[in-house]
């Protein structure tokens, strides 16, 4: 039931990538490394 949400509610997706990218933004925020900017850290986590 809850994998039918996500696969037909077009919002899911918009929802994971910001969050993601809310998630690699206090990662980096907290480091200051390069390597784990927010791009990259949500891409790391949806892939």
């Amino acid at each position: 039931m809850l994998n039918e949400f996500f696969a037909t509610n077009p919002i899911s997706g918009m929802l994971l990538t910001i969050g993601c990218f809310w998630i690699g933004q206090v990662i980096f925020e907290k480091t200051k490394l390069t390597i784990l900017q927010p791009i990259l850290t949500s891409s790391t986590i949806i892939n």
